[in-house]
């Protein structure tokens, strides 16, 4: 008896399938590989179905599949572009968006309704659906552009802004791929580690990744929460592990970052230490694909470093690996430049130079645990500042703008990074010349 078997997926599904099954190959001419220019409405549909009945957390019903089949079938009358209707974008929707919808909606109902129905309060409800998560690659594009213009208007981190336009257009170029029913090559894992020293744009630049990779629908929220050691350690045992899942639940949907990392993980014999405890419960979710969650990893290099050396299970679960640079001396200054200028501040000339020296000193001294741009920030909030407050207050009846906003040299207060340099220090209030500053 004749039989003909057709496998009908995307050409990356069917081309992922061969390779893992190489028997395969010999069955099925490749003369007779045929492309789909576009999917209907109903070929969509049973993606979904298929999808559904693959999805452990929620069932099936005739309610939602007739909702999401009209759904569909309204778009095509539409002419709405159906490609971005791929099955692992299907599969991600399903489990990371209208999972956690139905959910929501079952915590919500009364707790002996729950019990009566049983397994059948996962039955999915046409509410759990929300197709607004398929957004064409043309909405979400300017959104993206919008971030990276925002990251490219970010003072310094040269290497950070190349690395992230070029994960962008390769993320974007894949997709678009895969649209068009080419093979694309997603590694399913985009974990992050970055190092460098405090106020070097770590936390800034993962807020950003969480909207880049959001607005590409990788991430369900692209929210960032942010956590340490001292949030993730218990104190008894099953503390940690207990902890650590809250917290990796709190970020579903976003990115997970974990600040001074290195703390969790200090050497391989230390069994009193439960930070390994966290990084074992880490590792679970790193391991897995479409997991709607970003790790980056945050700390000083070379702890970073001693950390993976220690831990050669995690190196491998994180492919984007950055280092963020000390700020310059130049950088610093237009940090502080346009820190002012939002407040209505200047700095007079004799200022500028003052301002100049001082930050120039930080830099030479070299100090490990020097803060970058917090530290320029933080020293006009609550050095300079002040310091031109006590000044300008001897004059009370003033009413010239100018006076209020004119930062002068005897506004920069004495760094003891300077005293340790061998600078005499200057601690003097009231008017000053470049004259008298310079003899002072």
């Amino acid at each position: 008896m004749d039989r003909h078997i057709i496998l009908y997926d995307s050409r990356r599904a069917i081309d992922r399938l061969l390779k893992s099954i190489p028997q395969l190959q010999d069955l099925f001419d490749t003369e007779h590989i045929y492309h789909s220019t576009g999917a209907t409405a109903k070929e969509i549909a049973y993606r979904f179905f298929s999808q559904i009945e693959s999805c452990k957390d929620i069932l099936n019903s005739e309610k939602a599949m007739q909702h999401i089949y009209h759904t569909l079938a309204v778009k095509e009358v539409a002419n709405e572009c159906l490609e971005s209707y791929l099955s692992n974008d299907i599969r991600r929707f399903l489990r990371n968006f209208v999972a956690q919808r139905a959910q929501k909606r079952i915590l919500a109902m009364p707790l002996h309704k729950i019990a009566m129905m049983g397994q059948e309060v996962k039955r999915l409800q046409p509410e759990d659906i929300d197709f607004n998560f398929f957004a064409t690659s043309q909405e979400k594009k300017p959104a993206t552009q919008e971030v990276l213009g925002s990251l490219n208007a970010m003072i310094g981190l040269h290497n950070i802004k190349q690395e992230i336009t070029a994960l962008s257009t390769l993320l974007s170029f894949n997709q678009q791929r895969a649209r068009l029913g080419l093979k694309a090559s997603f590694t399913g894992c985009h974990h992050m580690i970055f190092t460098g020293n405090p106020g070097t744009g770590k936390t800034t630049v993962a807020k950003m990744i969480g909207r880049i990779f959001y607005n590409l629908g990788l991430l369900s929220s692209g929210e960032v929460v942010v956590t340490e050691r001292s949030k993730i350690l218990g104190r008894y045992i099953g503390d940690t592990e207990n902890n650590m899942r809250e917290i990796i639940n709190s970020a579903k949907g976003g990115v997970l970052f974990i600040d001074e990392a290195y703390t969790l993980c200090r050497s391989n014999d230390d069994n009193k230490d439960f930070g390994r405890h966290a990084i074992e419960a880490l590792l679970t979710i790193l391991a897995e694909e479409d997991s709607d969650i970003l790790v980056i990893l945050a700390g000083y290099k070379e702890e970073m470093d001693n950390m993976l050396s220690i831990n050669t299970g995690l190196r491998g679960r994180f492919p984007h690996q950055w280092h963020f640079d000390n700020y310059s001396c130049e950088e610093l200054m237009q940090i502080a430049y346009t820190t002012l200028e939002q407040e209505q501040y200047t700095l007079s000339p004799e200022a500028d130079m003052r301002l100049q020296k001082v930050v120039t000193q930080q830099l030479i001294a070299n100090d490990k645990e020097f803060s970058n741009a917090r530290w320029i920030k933080q020293y006009i909030t609550h050095s300079i500042l002040p310091t031109m407050a006590q000044r300008v207050s001897q004059h009370p009846h003033c009413n010239d703008r100018t006076i209020y906003s004119t930062i002068e040299a005897c506004d920069i207060p004495f760094t003891d990074k300077e005293s340790t340099l061998g600078i005499k220090k200057r601690n003097r209030i009231g008017y000053c010349t470049l004259q008298q500053y310079e003899a002072a």
